[in-house]
């Protein structure tokens, strides 16, 4: 185990973590952002104390996790939201792009009606009506904006802003995904296929956890509930009581994955098994032995659950 160092200040545009996604089923279960379970990939990876002290900070061990589809270089920018400029009708629908950019136009603008008019034939099977269709976005993620990567045949792929949140019955849903969007081509013009498309969620880099972690055990100390999420704390929320007027500095370790156990069942009841694939766990060594469980919620790593030290 390496000896204490201090946290590095989170960076202001952190790197993304890309995890693969398998289409989901006509993309609209509560799994719509399901993807690929990552648990254990970290079990490797050497431990490292934090140190929250008031010295130079030093740079951080480990520069990030070897995850699949670890993007490099620096993040993609938020793709710009939707205005009322931007719509597109189906007459226009001449090409994959132009009916990829229809749909999630009318879908950032909230006009599923709009947006209903460019689902292809199969879409319309599973979505009989326009009414089925806005039923249905109780289970899809609401979209904000999209920037359109590149366009190859009938694919088209976008860097697709999201309203970022933790839900109960969506789970947890990221601030942006990269979509690979499937058309197919009806009466000389292009629909989309919703349901043969696939999305890949994009997660804050697993190197700020750890200081992420450390601020709200400081905060905490000083009886603040800051850097944790808007709803209550799951778990043993009392441990984290203790830390109001703890004295001492915050000692923390390296972020791991979420592992299957009895003390996790919370949090799979909360928010389903995709908690296995984001979640991240980071032990509080001092002033109060605990594990913080965080969600990469806006782009930040928020704690949602607190658990007893293992």
């Amino acid at each position: 185990m390496s000896s204490p160092t201090r946290p590095a200040p989170a960076a202001a545009d952190p790197q993304l973590v890309v995890t693969q996604a398998a289409p989901p089923p006509r993309r609209s279960s509560r799994l719509v952002l399901g993807i690929t379970l990552v648990v254990g990939l970290v079990a490797g990876l050497g431990i490292a104390r934090l140190l929250v002290g008031t010295s130079p900070a030093t740079t951080p061990s480990v520069q990030g996790l070897e995850l699949p589809g670890v993007a490099e270089g620096p993040p993609p920018p938020p793709p710009p939201s939707a205005v009322e400029g931007d719509r597109l009708g189906v007459q226009d629908a001449t090409s994959p792009e132009a009916a990829v950019r229809g749909f999630l136009t009318a879908e950032a603008l909230g006009d599923f009606a709009a947006s209903y008019a460019f689902l292809g034939p199969d879409d319309l099977a599973t979505y009989p009506t326009a009414a089925a269709w806005v039923a249905a976005h109780a289970d899809l993620p609401p979209i904000t904006g999209f920037t359109v990567e590149e366009a190859t045949g009938s694919t088209v792929v976008t860097l697709t802003g999201l309203r970022s949140t933790l839900d109960p019955v969506l789970g947890l849903i990221p601030a942006r995904s990269r979509d690979t969007w499937e058309t197919v081509e009806v009466d000389e013009r292009f629909r989309v296929d919703h349901g043969a498309s696939a999305t890949a969620a994009l997660y804050p880099s697993d190197e700020q956890v750890s200081a992420a972690v450390a601020r709200w055990a400081e905060a905490r100390q000083e009886c603040r509930t800051e850097f944790q999420a808007d709803a209550a704390l799951l778990g043993a929320p009392a441990l984290a009581e203790q830390l109001c007027g703890a004295s001492g500095a915050v000692v923390v370790d390296e972020a791991a994955a979420l592992r299957d156990g009895a003390e996790g069942t919370v949090l799979l009841n909360a928010y389903g098994p995709d908690v296995y694939t984001w979640a991240r766990v980071v032990d509080v060594l001092e002033p109060v032995a605990l594990q913080a469980v965080t969600a990469p919620i806006a782009d930040e790593w928020q704690v949602i659950a607190v658990l007893p030290a293992p």
